[in-house]
């Protein structure tokens, strides 16, 4: 059963095991900064202890740790990237070439918009499956939803 999931009627969970991200400290003087999502858990770790906190989403973990000025960061996996991206969120790719994925709305239809890129660096791109389209005069750049994964880490290995 998943985090968050609920039991079915007549069974106990004794124990889930998962990867969260929970800040448990003074939450007070930095909740603005933890994001849109409001999910507050308690959560009692195997030797006892009992944390109450708010949950960070795994992909805006590096925006926080950014916002409080902590050196370091989590690497995601490129299906998460894009996984986080598709919920909304603005998510850089590790490439240390400035690039995000993001979610938009274009004619109708979800895409992922590649964000940051230089303009020298399209016939790189368009040959990892990105694809370009020209949208009020400006070239914007989409990644495949169906590749989304692949390319995003082709992406981060460069």
């Amino acid at each position: 059963i998943a985090v968050g999931a609920a039991a079915p009627m007549g069974e106990r969970i004794d124990a889930i095991d998962a990867l969260i991200h929970l800040n448990d400290i003074r939450l007070l003087p930095i909740w603005n900064l933890l994001g849109d999502d409001p999910e507050v858990r308690r959560v009692v770790t195997a030797d006892g202890r009992a944390l109450l906190g708010r949950i960070v989403p795994r992909g805006d973990v590096n925006a926080l740790l950014d916002k409080l000025g902590i050196v370091g960061a989590i690497e995601l996996a490129p299906a998460e990237i894009v996984a986080a991206a598709w919920e909304g969120k603005t998510v850089p790719i590790g490439s240390g070439m400035g690039l995000t994925l993001q979610r938009r709305r274009v004619n109708g239809e979800s895409r992922l918009e590649l964000n940051g890129f230089d303009p020298r660096s399209l016939p790189s791109l368009k040959a990892h499956g990105c694809f370009t389209e020209i949208i009020q005069f400006k070239t914007r750049m989409f990644v495949p939803v169906s590749r989304a994964a692949d390319i995003v880490s082709a992406l981060s290995a460069k």
